[in-house]
């Protein structure tokens, strides 16, 4: 070939190529811009750590946390995000593994775009996908969901190669991708729908052959899953947990329109000066109409086309897929409801640019004016995004308890900042143990964000403590104790005696000294102790209220095991019971010899009056899977000899206000 044309060549090459790259920049600089903003909590840190046991362990998880609809999740995601733990210790390499994938799935939209409609509409498409709200937050979420754009498209691939180009062998990708999307969230039940209905209208017996491959292929991630829940390790229930669908199951259409306009983006942030952002994402709400009108006149348009012109299979298949998620609509009106609406990326903006060409076609002014504000309403996308991130980048330097990122959880800036901080007080032998204090509280988001640090110090010891609980904790060594204010403030039990150390945004650092736990008002000289190495150290006085404090400490850390409880009675002169409270004194494992317990028991009544002769303190473990109690754990006499399962405390002297 001769200089002038290699030349010639190299520039079409370098045309072609220039516009989908730039996108992919475009779509990378959003994506990865403020990564401090990003959304972390309880699902993602559980997650990520399979994902960690995974590639540095080699614990191969058949299953993991359950789903809102009730089942264990399938383990296809922790077997893809433990390949970017292989290569960094990090969850910035998995968030950028995330981000990855995204831009995979931008990549795969523009090469099909321009293989069926041309260099125009993957030119468009791409655009808006790159800088559509949900596509950029979501990308960055570590969650099962978010894996799904990739697949999605090869799908797509597949069955444009398979049904529109004839070329059958490409089925086993379709059948594939859509078990894997199954896999990844739920939603992915309608590509597996989709394919189906695609193999009746064409009808070919031989198609089936490369269904049962490519289902075979695309169950065997899912084989772990199928065997956990046939053989006993995981229980298949289809109970629907208490906060989702709440109000019933029923059509919204709000979840799908603040999908597809953003309009409810700055909902999703929190902080000081909220409505300040709230202003300036107003003119999201502004164009509104202008996006619906765009998604629902291309839909319609797609429809039309796929109705009339039989020769048109790629349109048909994306007509189809266009309204299929729709089904996903027969969920709660609640914000965060639309991520069901992952599995629709990116039908809209092929949509969207199929017309526009059409356009172009015929009326070229009508078009570019079409076009001109389809990019200016790209723009404003990527403008409130930033604003989004600026304001908690800005929330994160005032160290704002309040802030939240994307989804209502507190930034994982200021959750690495905190774990590296914790990190350096063990390192430098100031802690030698961690206290994360939380109070689980049902359907309160930003409850739960302690949960994210047994990730974040899972090479530092550490231990959860909920502070609604009876029980106040004292560890025999020095022990950091760290708190997010949103949560609760520091418990009354440990004011005067833990200092405070540092913040970052909600989070707090306490420094508790070793010992410093309060000697009980009547200690017990003898100590009594239990088989499983528990001694009752003494108590306070008994309160009229019905209040109780017992003081405690534990042996040795039991292995597996049922729960350990307490049952307290109160006793007349003759033995009989006054009054009893069973309650949770530890799980397996729970508890640290050395550790000073104070327990407080609420009988849940006056005890004003009662004749009171002695307090009986015993032990038993609970079988919460067969609803029984199991074994008392017997207390033992003054030479060490096993005596009854309970020990009498004598009572002298009358209850106190």
């Amino acid at each position: 070939m001769p200089a002038e044309g290699r030349a010639s060549l190299r520039k079409v090459r370098i045309e072609k190529w220039a516009v989908p790259c730039g996108i992919l920049l475009l779509a990378a600089w959003i994506r990865f811009s403020h990564l401090e903003a990003a959304h972390f909590q309880i699902d993602q840190a559980k997650l990520i750590q399979h994902a960690w046991n995974l590639a540095k362990s080699g614990v191969f998880p058949s299953h993991f946390y359950a789903l809102s609809a009730g089942y264990s999740n399938f383990p296809l995601a922790v077997h893809l995000d433990a390949l970017p733990l292989l290569l960094m210790d990090s969850v910035y390499a998995v968030i950028a593994f995330h981000i990855g994938m995204n831009l995979l799935a931008i990549g795969l939209c523009w090469w099909l775009a321009e293989r069926y409609w041309g260099r125009n509409v993957a030119t468009l498409a791409a655009l808006i996908l790159a800088c559509s709200p949900w596509a950029i937050l979501y990308s960055r979420r570590i969650w099962t969901n978010s894996l799904m754009p990739p697949f999605v498209m090869l799908w797509l691939i597949a069955c444009c190669l398979a049904f529109a180009e004839r070329r059958r062998r490409w089925l086993i990708l379709a059948w594939a991708s859509g078990w894997w999307l199954l896999q990844l969230h739920a939603g992915g039940v309608i590509f597996l729908f989709m394919t189906l209905v695609w193999m009746f209208a064409h009808g070919r017996k031989q198609d089936w052959r490369y269904c049962l491959a490519g289902s075979a292929i695309g169950i065997l991630p899912a084989l772990p899953w199928l065997y956990a829940h046939a053989f006993g390790p995981a229980v298949l229930y289809l109970e629907r947990m208490p906060y989702a669908g709440g109000g019933g199951i029923r059509y919204h259409s709000g979840p799908l329109i603040e999908f597809l306009s953003s309009r409810n983006l700055a909902n999703f942030f929190r902080g000081g000066g909220w409505e300040r952002l709230q202003e300036q994402l107003s003119l999201l709400q502004a164009v509104e109409p202008l996006w619906l009108l765009a998604y629902g006149g291309a839909a319609l348009w797609i429809l039309r086309v796929a109705l009339r012109g039989k020769d048109r299979i790629p349109e048909r298949i994306l007509a189809l897929w266009l309204f299929a998620p729709l089904l996903f609509g027969f969920v709660t009106n609640r914000s965060y409801t639309n991520v069901y609406y992952l599995p629709l990326l990116p039908a809209p903006m092929l949509a969207i640019g199929i017309v526009s060409a059409e356009i172009l076609k015929r009326k070229r002014w009508v078009a570019h004016l079409m076009i001109l504000t389809l990019c200016a309403l790209c723009v404003l996308n990527l403008r409130s995004v930033l604003v989004a991130y600026e304001f908690v980048r800005s929330g994160l330097q005032r160290g704002d308890p309040q802030i939240w990122a994307d989804g209502g959880g507190t930034p994982l800036g200021a959750q690495l900042a905190m774990a590296d901080e914790v990190k350096s007080w063990v390192e430098a032998g100031a802690v030698s143990d961690v206290l994360v204090l939380l109070r689980p509280v049902l359907l309160v988001e930003h409850e739960l964000m302690a949960f994210a640090f047994p990730f974040h110090l899972r090479q530092a010891a550490h231990r959860l403590l909920d502070v609604s609980a009876p029980h106040v904790v004292y560890p025999a060594e020095a022990t950091a104790l760290l708190l997010d204010e949103n949560n609760s403030a520091l418990p009354h039990a440990y004011e005067g005696r833990a200092e405070w150390g540092v913040t970052h945004a909600p989070y707090q650092l306490y420094d508790l000294p070793g010992g410093s736990a309060p000697s009980p008002h009547f200690p017990l000289t003898e100590q009594p102790g239990y088989a499983n190495g528990l001694r009752l150290l003494g108590y306070d006085e008994l309160g009229c209220a019905g209040h109780w404090r017992l003081h405690w400490t534990p042996g040795l850390p039991e292995g597996e095991g049922d729960a350990v409880h307490f049952f307290v009675h109160l006793l007349d002169g003759e033995g009989g019971a006054l009054a009893q409270r069973d309650m949770r004194a530890y799980d397996p494992g729970h508890w640290r010899a050395g550790d000073h317990i104070v327990t407080t028991v609420d009988f849940e009544q006056e005890l004003t009056g009662l004749p009171i002769e002695a307090i009986r303190v015993g032990l038993y473990r609970f079988s919460e899977g067969s609803q029984t109690i199991t074994e008392g754990i017997y207390a033992l006499d003054e030479q060490g000899r096993p005596w009854q399962y309970a020990v009498d405390i004598p009572f002298v002297g009358e209850c106190v206000a």
